[in-house]
């Protein structure tokens, strides 16, 4: 794409985006406020509390959760104790009355549409300051959105109506893995103010700036498989189409239960942590080696 195309997409699309992304932002807060008055907590991995905020209530769990995981961008606080994350996961499961669907579906549509825009562009590229960079980032940044999280914009609010008597979630975590060149880890290392960091600059130098390096964010996260069963009373209704006992579907944020009175929902919750440990991630095409090379970020070096 060349200079004066973008400049027109920038004032066309780029303030569609923009008006998109605010929004999105407000139907969020909205939902999080109603969610935290209305909802009732099911289930929710407590593991992601401090052990003061155990004790809380199931307004302020829900309240935190949430404000989370629909984070529209990454966090940019970076220290030498609190790296960079991805997407926070709060498993959850919370019961909401009929009334939240309007607001869930309204979401969800506002991040189909900011979806299909980003789409649009996703293969293009256009030269700035003498690099080529992708059309999609520069539109991010051009309309205040350098961070923005796009596997929470892709992330629609995974929503059910009271059909099931149980709900099994098996757990697993994993600690993602992000491939970065020497110039972006020394971005990384410039926002940690202390001598350490510039020491690790320092010993970068040895590197060609196109030299590549596995990344480990510091916080794992939780894959988890759900398997609802369905109320005997649902698939033997010869109204509906449901004719099976069980639905299975991987799980990436809250589920939400759509009901008449959430107080009085009847549905039992299963979790099983599966592993303890990290989950080995397999299947590398670069071998990472062991030892990791700098003293403030997890940087290791591929064989």
């Amino acid at each position: 794409m060349q200079s004066d195309e973008f400049e027109l997409l920038l004032k066309s699309t780029g303030i569609v985006l923009k008006g998109l992304f605010i929004e999105l932002n407000n139907a969020q807060s909205k939902f999080i406020k109603h969610s935290a008055e209305k909802g009732y907590l099911l289930f929710i991995e407590n593991q992601r509390f401090t052990l003061e905020e155990i004790g809380y209530t199931d307004s302020y769990k829900i309240k935190k959760a949430l404000g989370k995981v629909l984070a529209l961008e990454y966090d940019e606080g970076v220290s030498i104790t609190k790296l960079p994350g991805t997407t926070e996961t709060f498993h959850a499961v919370i019961a909401l009355p009929y009334e939240s669907l309007n607001i869930i579906q309204k979401i969800n549509g506002l991040k189909a549409e900011i979806g299909s825009v980003m789409k649009e562009y996703v293969d293009e590229r256009v030269k700035i300051n003498g690099q080529w960079t992708p059309v999609n980032k520069a539109l991010l940044k051009e309309i205040g959105r350098p961070r923005v999280n796009l596997k929470q914009i892709r992330r629609r609010l995974n929503h059910h109506k009271d059909y099931y008597q149980r709900l099994s979630l098996s757990c697993t975590n994993s600690r993602p893995s992000y491939k970065k060149n020497k110039l972006e880890i020394i971005e990384l290392l410039k926002k940690i103010k202390n001598d350490t960091a510039k020491e690790d600059i320092k010993f970068l130098d040895k590197y060609s700036n196109d030299t590549e390096f596995a990344y480990f964010y510091d916080k794992t996260y939780s894959v988890i498989d759900g398997n609802f069963r369905y109320k005997e009373s649902v698939y033997n209704d010869p109204t509906n189409e449901i004719d099976k006992k069980f639905r299975t579907q991987k799980i990436s944020s809250p589920v939400y239960i759509i009901c008449d009175d959430p107080k009085k929902i009847d549905i039992e919750i299963i979790f099983r942590n599966k592993e303890k440990k990290q989950k080995k991630r397999v299947g590398y095409k670069n071998v990472i080696l062991k030892e990791k090379i700098l003293m403030t970020l997890p940087v290791f070096e591929y064989e």
